[in-house]
């Protein structure tokens, strides 16, 4: 697929790149600072697997999803066919789709440290961004809902006074179309908000010979946003919320055909997946040094297809897949301060996960 893009950038604030040069020619790099151990550290200081991926490097390379970071992060891997809901996510070798309610997915990913749930809503959009971190391995320690590959944590621009405007737009063949917004500032002073929205659809480039029609097209709708309030210099509230509208007609199995990129399915298919959640953080800076950490965030995916089993162009059977996840959330954790020998987190971690699915199998004319 072949893009064009264009993007303008407004504020005092601009994101740097990892390798920075200074008045005088000489080259460096740049501090990356992470928060996946709880605490603020520099990448270099974290020992353990990870790779962080910022602003700027993600605006480089045009990714708009975190299945597009497979460009920049060795061991991510991704696979199936594009713009559906079987989006196969792993690191390390280790990728699933749990599309069974029954079995978690391997592969975490997190919002702000707030879990995302099922596989199909995996593949969140990089919109309003700080920098996104990867961490290879089993998590279960730090990250309070156990991942077996590893974990993704989606770390959110914090608005502030400093007003911030962003907006991006690509254009490509197959009628390629996105666009995005981001907008930040101050809404008195102790109140700080930003929000965000971007759409982007495709045409595809799969044919349905049963049919005569094209199929692959998906069209995706998010936003985002966060209202951060400051009632004290040791006190910190954060509401966020978020939501995504992804739907298209591409065709499952899609590596099967043969030729490729046809399909000769008796259906045009329908892939369908709708998620939205909201979270509060509270952060407390005690007398001590320590931190005091609370999120409360409540989610839900929804996913449905309408799938030719058969993978043939004859009616014999379709299946209506539609599941329903819903989540709670609670943690507390506390931050001790950097000691000359030691430092410490202390936490508890409380998840209530409720998934149900519907499975309607229908039989067509031609198997009798």
């Amino acid at each position: 697929m072949f893009r064009t893009s264009l993007l303008i950038g407004l504020g005092l604030a601009i994101a740097t790149p990892a390798v920075a040069q200074t008045s005088e020619g000489e080259t460096f790099i740049e501090e990356i600072v992470t928060t996946a151990q709880k605490r603020e550290q520099s990448l270099q200081d974290i020992p353990i697997s990870m790779q962080a991926v910022t602003d700027s490097q993600m605006r480089e390379i045009g990714a708009a999803l975190v299945s597009d970071l497979e460009n920049l992060v060795p061991s991510l891997h991704t696979g199936g066919p594009i713009g559906t809901s079987n989006q196969l996510m792993g690191i390390r070798g280790i990728v699933d789709f749990s599309r069974n309610p029954g079995i978690d997915a391997r592969m975490g990913v997190y919002i702000d440290g707030v879990f995302q749930g099922r596989s199909y809503s995996a593949d969140q959009p990089l919109l309003g961004l700080e920098r996104v971190e990867v961490l290879r391995g089993p998590q279960g320690t730090l990250f309070g809902k156990n991942t077996v590959s590893g974990a993704i944590n989606l770390v959110t621009k914090t608005p502030d006074e400093e007003f911030r405007a962003e907006i991006q737009a690509d254009a490509g063949n197959f009628g390629y179309v996105k666009g995005g917004l981001y907008l930040s500032g101050g809404l008195s002073e102790t109140v700080f908000a930003s929000a965000s929205v971007a759409y982007d659809e495709w045409d595809g480039y799969e044919r349905n010979t049963t049919l005569g029609i094209d199929t692959g097209d998906y069209d995706r709708v998010t936003a985002r946003g966060s209202l951060r309030f400051l009632p004290s210099d040791t006190l910190e509230f954060i509401l966020a919320a978020d939501t995504s509208s992804r739907e298209s007609n591409s065709p499952f199995y899609t590596l099967r055909s043969d030729p490729a990129f046809e399909a000769s399915h008796n259906i045009a298919g329908q892939d369908k997946v709708d998620f939205w959640g909201t979270s509060l953080t509270a952060n407390f800076d005690l007398a001590s040094g320590h931190t005091l950490t609370s999120i409360t965030a409540y989610r839900e995916n929804e996913y449905n297809a309408l799938v030719d089993d058969d993978l043939l162009p004859f009616d014999i059977q379709t299946t209506d897949f539609d599941e329903l996840s819903e989540q709670f959330s609670q943690e507390l954790r506390i931050v001790s301060p950097r000691y000359e020998r030691f430092d410490y987190v202390v936490g508890l971690y409380y998840i209530d996960m409720d998934n149900s699915t519907d499975r309607l199998v229908r039989f067509g004319q031609d198997l009798y």
